[in-house]
């Protein structure tokens, strides 16, 4: 059962009592970047993660339904919310020049 969120909850991210961890920053290289516990040591896996991304920047957030062998994009605008596990079935792919790209994620406690 969900529980009531009141209007003068906590809401700083990674607060004693927030619905959220900690924001972090992901530095996305050129190509894929796998999501999983080895990578992002910093995200709480398995987890809803929401992956905020600047308004015009080349990465794409994408999914494997068949062990990393088929990649499919789910990015929507310049965010998208996915559950993520623990063996890397999500990738954030760098298709910028060179260089990094930064993405914002952090994980949404369920209560």
């Amino acid at each position: 059962m969900a529980v009531r969120i009141g209007f003068n909850s906590a809401t700083t991210f990674g607060q004693s009592g927030s619905f959220y961890s900690s924001e972090i920053i992901i530095n996305v290289a050129v190509g894929p970047n796998y999501i999983s516990q080895n990578s992002q040591t910093l995200l709480p896996l398995p987890n809803w993660i929401l992956f905020v991304l600047e308004p015009g920047q080349s990465v794409d957030v994408q999914y494997s339904p068949d062990s990393q062998v088929t990649w499919f994009s789910m990015r929507q605008g310049t965010s998208t919310l996915m559950f993520c596990d623990t063996a890397g079935s999500v990738r954030l792919f760098g298709a910028q020049g060179a260089g990094t790209a930064n993405v914002r994620a952090f994980a949404i406690k369920q209560a």
